[in-house]
């Protein structure tokens, strides 16, 4: 009785979400306009600062009835569609998104699996690589690139994800395939000069034998280079362990993974606060009580070492779920998960977006209703952002032929403490652009929560990039550690209610000797606001240069 009480008093006397979807000028749906197998599946979505002013911005793909759209964030809460400005207001079966750097240029390109032209044949080979212009609009380089087609056979392409996994400076890209016998699963490595060449075959990837939906990027067991887990349909996700000789080994049945039967979204993140990063993939839950039906969240022991958390934990129960996102909605220093669920057909319509409360001792409670999560769409694509860079993260919410949701967080009042962290990575250097691939660890009172810098899709899309914490009621300043690709690692104490730039050792020696000298552990940009930077020390305070672009 207690607890139905906690529901009632909390979802009355505050709504922590709220639906800013018209408000915010985020009118937009995503559309049927022809039939093709896989149309049940789309509605994808990503985040990226395109034209890189500090604040995060919106692409949305339209489906085969309208054209895709851009929505630019204009810092004052809301949205500005300017799709036809940047060139991507494109007509075709468009259906998920990443976004990443993959020219090393300092500007976000954004990567599209696509099945074809509107009004034609879906078919082979029609992906789009839409290289950023220094944020004036986009240009297709897919032809000359080598990433038309990642099936020669059929249509095929879910989600992407960008990250370097040879650790050569430069973002290579995972393409997923789920049709049977597409052979569309693909890796492709970037060559350096704007162009990718298909390794998969090479690096000992499966290419046929899995339902592709969801790629991660993600060091596993420490050593530096990350693993390729791919979230996968009928029991076929995969652990592929990196042997850091440019090959991977598929330790799947090793590892103690992949359990559910229907693999379809995924999300790297530390549930536990041990400093690991740990998988969830969502799944079907069905009625007939199998051990391998519904959500599994496996929390990494070390060593490529996986144990699935047991159904008594609370998030086993979704419905037909699809993209996921880890974020600390109540900022408590735990990991919350947020699911989206839709299937056209009963019992699978109209079920609402799960939010699964992290209670810190390895289960979950259920409170979308108390949060005031009220979407009951067919929910696809979902992301995180700070759309609004006031400390907690947005949700926007994707859907199969029918308008995204945008979720404002509200979350305010004591104990609600966080930190941002924005890990910079500038060009020329030996680690990838925008902090791919760098794990920050903050150490809360909650034990110490690493987060990796990635372009991983949920499904269908990626998240903002950047780490952020929720500290309860800590005050600071606050551990936290950056360790790079190389494994070197910097340490930095800083306070909390506050967003962070941090520049890699080689970005701070290449500003010259009036930066070059700092403290390692003070070489961090702090941002007072999304365009206003200023370096911090608890010695000394000076102007920190602007990025370029910035």
């Amino acid at each position: 009785m207690r607890y139905v009480w906690w529901l009632v008093l909390v979802s009355s006397s505050f709504a922590q979400f709220s639906d800013e979807t018209t408000n915010a000028g985020l009118t937009f749906s995503h559309t049927f306009g022809e039939t093709h197998a896989g149309k049940e599946m789309q509605g994808g979505g990503t985040v990226g600062d395109f034209n890189r002013d500090g604040w995060p911005d919106l692409f949305a793909l339209g489906g085969s009835g309208r054209p895709d759209a851009l929505f630019i964030n204009q810092g004052d809460g809301t949205f500005v569609d300017q799709s036809l400005s940047f060139g991507v207001q494109m007509s075709h079966v468009g259906v998920g998104a990443a976004v990443g750097d993959f020219n090393n240029d300092g500007w976000p390109d954004l990567f599209i699996t696509s099945y074809g032209a509107t009004g034609s044949t879906v078919g082979p080979g029609h992906h789009k690589l839409l290289k950023n212009l220094a944020g004036t609009g986009f240009v297709d380089i897919t032809s000359t690139a080598g990433v038309t087609t990642s099936s020669s056979i059929q249509h095929d392409g879910f989600s992407a994800a960008f990250g370097d996994y040879d650790l050569d400076g430069d973002l290579d890209l995972f393409v997923t395939g789920w049709f049977d016998g597409a052979l569309g699963n693909c890796l492709y490595r970037n060559n350096g000069d704007e162009t990718f060449t298909d390794v998969t075959d090479l690096v000992s990837i499966d290419r046929g034998n899995t339902r592709g939906f969801s790629a991660h990027f993600g060091d596993m067991n420490g050593d530096g280079y990350p693993e390729l887990l791919v979230t996968a349909d009928f029991n076929s996700s995969h652990y592929y362990a990196n042997l850091g000789n440019g090959t991977f080994e598929d330790r799947t049945m090793l590892s103690g993974c992949c359990y559910e039967t229907n693999g379809m979204g995924g999300y790297l993140g530390d549930f536990n606060n041990d400093g690991l990063l740990d998988w969830h993939i969502t799944s079907i839950f069905k009625s007939s009580g199998l051990d391998n039906d519904g959500n599994m969240l496996m929390l990494n022991l070390g060593s490529h070492n996986l144990f699935l958390v047991p159904e008594s934990s609370g998030m086993r129960y979704g419905f037909w779920s699809w993209g996921t996102i880890g974020n600390d909605v109540n900022h408590d220093g735990w990991l919350d998960i947020i699911s989206t669920n839709g299937w056209a057909t009963t019992p699978y319509d109209n079920k609402p977006t799960t939010l699964y409360i992290n209670n810190g001792d390895d289960t979950f409670t259920e409170s979308h209703v108390a949060y005031n999560i009220n979407h009951t769409g067919q929910g696809r694509g979902i992301a995180h952002l700070d759309a609004d860079r006031d400390g907690d993260m947005e949700v926007v919410i994707f859907s199969r032929n029918e308008p995204l949701m945008y979720l404002r967080n509200n979350l305010q009042g004591p104990g609600t403490n966080w930190i941002q962290i924005q890990v910079e990575t500038l060009q020329p250097g030996p680690f990838a652009p925008f902090g791919f691939g760098c794990q920050v660890t903050a150490h809360t009172p909650n034990g110490p929560q690493v987060h990796e810098i990635n372009g991983n899709a949920n499904y269908l899309g990626n998240s903002e990039p950047r780490a952020h914490f929720g500290l309860g009621a800590a005050t600071g300043p606050i551990q936290v550690d950056v360790r790079w690709p190389d494994l070197t690692a910097n340490t930095y104490y800083l306070v909390p209610n506050s967003h962070y730039r941090i520049m890699a050792p080689h970005v701070l020696t290449s500003l010259g000797t009036g930066y070059s000298q700092w403290p390692s552990e003070f070489n961090a940009c702090f941002e007072t606001n999304p365009s206003i930077t200023q370096l911090v020390s608890f010695v000394n305070y000076g102007a920190c240069p602007p990025r370029p672009g910035f």
